[in-house]
Order: C-alpha cells, then structure tokens, then sequence
C-alpha cells in the first residue's frame, strides 16, 4: 500500500507495540469519527461486524477478534 511506506517510519521499531496496518489504523479512526463513538465501541462495532472488518483490511470475518489486534494496548485503553 503507498501510504504504508509514509506511515510505518512514524513509529519507533523498538519502542512499544508495531504500528497496525494503515488500512486498519485509517478505517477504525475513520469508524469512530463518522459513527462518534468512544474507542470500546468502535472495537466492539468492528468485532461484530464482518464488513466492518473487511473495511479495515482483516481477510476475513473473525467472529472472536481481539480488542489486542485493534488497539495496541489492548482493551484497557482509556476512551
């Protein structure tokens, strides 16, 4: 993806967790916003939803998707 390569040299390789997918990082901000949701429901809403995940890049419907492969820090981030 083109702007993968603008995206991924943001992040430090050796400090926190690896940067997600730009696709998954830009489609889940782009969720949240346009729904105007908090971080816990955007996660839900993409784990219910397989054209939620098909939007974010995920290959196929992963009915027990893991708030860890969305958000970084898992589900204990603040909203």
């Amino acid at each position: 993806m083109p702007l993968e390569s603008h995206y991924a040299p943001q992040f430090a390789a050796k400090t926190g967790a690896p940067a997600k997918p730009f696709q998954m990082a830009f489609g889940a901000v782009y969720i949240q916003q346009r729904l105007g949701v908090t971080d816990r429901e955007t996660v839900e809403l993409i784990t219910e939803s397989p054209y939620l995940q098909f939007f974010i890049g995920l290959s196929g419907y992963q009915p027990l998707l893991s708030a860890d492969k969305l958000h970084p820090g898992g589900a204990n981030q603040p909203d």
